[in-house]
């Protein structure tokens, strides 16, 4: 039975620590290739319309990623007290 929790344990480390460097790529990534692109008229109202669907845009993503970070620190946390308690 101590086998089969150590493995478990070791498996949470591992998809925990999947997640983070899957989390760290896409934030990499979306840092290297994110351009801002205003289009049409240079009037206020079209500028604050763009800027507000670019914010939105940039809040769902930063909202993924730290749901996304959340899940493997807790799957981290978790596959580490497994292994720990074993000892």
């Amino acid at each position: 039975m101590e086998t089969k929790t150590r493995s478990a344990g070791i498996i949470l480390i591992l998809v925990g620590v999947l997640f983070l460097l899957i989390s760290a790529g896409f934030a990499l990534r979306e840092y290297f290739t994110y351009k801002v692109t205003f289009t049409g008229s240079p009037t206020l109202q079209a500028v604050l319309s763009q800027l507000a669907a670019e914010l939105l845009i940039l809040v769902v993503k930063v909202a993924f990623l730290g749901i996304l970070i959340a899940v493997g620190s807790v799957l981290l946390r978790f596959g580490i007290e497994m292994i720990k308690e074993k000892k």
